[in-house]
């Protein structure tokens, strides 16, 4: 997926339901190739050509050439596509943003968290 990146991302905790409401930039080696978007309340995530066709196709042709995944909780594999690498993507980030709020935290204030099992 490094040849995959989201840039610009607006995340809005508070209308997330379902799934996570946010939106971002589909950036593919570096170009700007798509806009994606989640309305939060458990549809699929939405992405949006904004650039020439064959930079669309060739993302989504990338996305769907990558080894199938497995989800945390489900014994199967699953395929993927643009969508499940944009959400990856978007997981990754969250995990980084609550991360540097983590540290940040500890720096003022007494933190408890669980632990990995």
């Amino acid at each position: 997926m490094k040849r995959v990146s989201i840039k610009n991302v607006k995340f809005y905790e508070s209308m997330s339901e379902e799934t996570n409401c946010f939106q971002c930039d589909v950036y593919l080696d570096g170009k700007k190739v798509a806009s994606a978007k989640n309305s939060g309340r458990g549809g699929c995530t939405d992405t949006y050509n904004i650039g020439e066709y064959s930079d669309f196709k060739a993302l989504e042709d990338y996305c769907s050439s990558l080894p199938k995944t497995r989800i945390e909780g489900i014994d199967k594999d699953f395929d993927c596509n643009l969508e499940s690498v944009v959400d990856q993507l978007f997981e990754d980030w969250l995990e980084v943003k609550y991360q540097k709020k983590m540290e940040k935290d500890m720096l003022t204030k007494l933190v408890l968290g669980k632990g990995n099992p």
